[in-house]
């Protein structure tokens, strides 16, 4: 029995190591099937019920950690597109009020702001870069008001 237990899970686990076409959704969620049905042949090898009984809960609950997983990050957040565009458009009214030289420093922490929102958003962390986006937008928006006030001063 053990020496049939140990070829099977060999040949289980290169199998699912070499399938190109399994995303690691479905690479996960064989891992963890293959798992409860190993435990399940060896603690539970003469008692049925009990073992039908494990797979069962074992199964529930590695789905509700699986849903606990993916549902509450990139599935539940928004993407910032309104955000990000009005930081982007905030940040170009700042440039062409020549913020860049009349007040350098609250254009510089925008114009990084506006990276990072970029930056986050390309690696879908959304909720950072909502959060980097409306920093940009407060200080492109305050550039563009000293440099503008600067400008009339003068």
């Amino acid at each position: 029995m053990k020496r049939v237990l140990g070829q099977r899970i060999e040949e289980e686990t290169s199998s699912l190591l070499k399938s190109k076409k399994n995303n690691g959704i479905k690479k996960f969620i064989a891992f963890i099937m293959f798992t409860i049905e190993t435990v399940r042949l060896l603690i539970f090898n003469k008692n049925k019920r009990r073992a039908v009984f494990f797979t069962f809960l074992m199964s529930l609950l590695s789905l509700a950690l699986l849903i606990s997983l993916t549902g509450g990050c990139a599935f539940t957040m928004a993407k910032p597109k309104l955000e990000l565009s009005m930081a982007q458009a905030a940040f170009m009214a700042a440039k062409q009020a020549k913020a860049n030289t009349l007040a350098p420093n609250l254009y510089r922490k925008a114009e990084v702001y506006f990276m990072k929102a970029k930056s986050a958003y390309k690696r879908k962390y959304f909720a950072k870069a909502k959060q980097y986006a409306i920093l940009s937008k407060q200080f492109s928006e305050r550039a563009e008001f000293v440099s503008i006030r600067q400008s009339t001063m003068n």
